[in-house]
């Protein structure tokens, strides 16, 4: 499946200054309040009035392919400021947005609009990235909506002319090298294998290939003079850890292999072989091999549920950091937002002392919450 985490920011056109925002859950779609912002009529859309551009920051688990975003609440005009482009682990390593985050995507657009609900069409190229940034068209000023679906696709690997997806083969010798050396080895598939030149060290690699579901094989020696180990690593996290304890054979025939099968895999994933010597066992590599892959389109919705204040609640914006949407789409379901009939939200006050909303007298509602303890599903 995708995951992706959701946050809102807004940007003051005098200054440039950056700021957080409340993300809310509404009928028609997700909106933004900025600090400026009572919550009241149409002030907690996605909007360019005033001083503050409104930003919705969407940070995926993996690259995809963004197709179109649904605006199901427009006010006035629905022009967007649209960037599309890839941090690392974005998804666990949430950013505030910035001149210079912008700067680092690979891909810009203003995708024009008009005063109705609308399915927008983005990223006509096609372009891979784990980062979409949303916002009213910059450098403007009336255009007010809520981004109610986005639709994403994992994009489809390469596969061979019957079918079958063809194998990603990584040399050891072509990896990042920690206290591991090259060694010449006519049977090992690239005539060569690296062993340690110390008691312990690594290689390590980038994974670019397509996000998906792989069979992981590792090639290595199992020599007969030593108990050395190896562990196989993902984004630091040991998946597997392999004993040298088999005496398959000496240095240059005592080839073996373990497989991982469906590994899940995203492209700029950090794979790392970690290796420690005993004895004469130096802890040899040959080659990390990937097939079986299993990366085809998976359709996506980010959509919202409603979601209000309780009468006498209310949200502190000086704590409010982000409020994150965390959706997580199957390969054979998608996520759909829950209209409940209501469209505009115009009972709510913003104390300006103290930096608190608060609902008045509306029967019915649940708390949305804030940033530090609460998600919007």
């Amino acid at each position: 499946g995708v995951s992706v985490n959701v946050s809102a920011h807004s940007r003051s056109d005098k200054s440039g200054d950056w700021s957080t925002s409340y993300l809310g859950a509404f009928s028609g779609g997700m909106g933004v309040t900025n600090r400026n912002e009572s919550g009241s009529g149409n002030s907690h859309t996605v909007d360019n009035r005033g001083d503050m551009d409104d930003y919705v920051l969407f940070e995926f688990d993996q690259n995809v392919v963004i197709d179109s975003a649904f605006l199901g609440y427009v006010v006035d005009d629905s022009d967007m400021s649209v960037w599309i482009g890839t941090l690392d682990n974005a998804f666990n390593n949430h950013t505030n947005l910035s001149d210079d985050i912008l700067s680092q995507m690979g891909f810009t657009e203003i995708n024009a609009g008009s005063s109705s609900t609308r399915l927008a069409d983005l990223n006509a190229d096609e372009l891979e990235g784990n980062v979409l940034i949303i916002a009213a068209k910059t450098e403007s000023s009336n255009d007010e909506f809520k981004i109610q679906h986005l639709n994403v696709q994992v994009k489809e690997s390469a596969c061979e002319s019957d079918g079958e997806c063809a194998p990603i083969i990584i040399e050891a010798e072509d990896m990042y090298l920690k206290d591991y050396k090259v060694e010449s080895n006519s049977a090992a598939s690239g005539e060569a294998v690296v062993k340690l030149s110390d008691n312990d060290g690594y290689v390590k690699t980038t994974f670019d290939g397509e996000s998906g579901n792989y069979d992981f094989t590792l090639n290595y020696i199992d020599e007969n003079d030593g108990y050395g180990m190896l562990k196989i690593k993902i984004n630091g996290s040991t998946v597997k850890t392999i004993n040298l304890d088999q005496q398959v054979g000496d240095h240059k025939n005592g080839f073996a292999s373990v497989t991982i099968d469906e590994l899940h895999l995203s492209k700029g994933d950090e794979i790392k072989v970690s290796g420690w010597k005993d004895s004469g066992e130096y802890a040899r590599i040959d080659s990390i091999v990937l097939e079986n892959c299993d990366t085809g389109n998976i359709p996506m919705n980010v959509a919202s549920e409603e979601g209000y204040f309780d009468t006498g609640d209310s949200i502190d914006l000086s704590n409010v950091e982000r409020l994150e949407s965390s959706s997580t789409a199957s390969r054979t379901s998608s996520l759909s937002s829950s209209d409940l009939g209501m469209e505009e939200q115009t009972e709510f006050a913003y104390e300006g002392d103290n930096g608190t909303f608060d609902a008045l007298d509306i029967p019915d509602m649940t708390v949305l919450g804030t940033a530090d303890d609460q998600q919007v599903a």
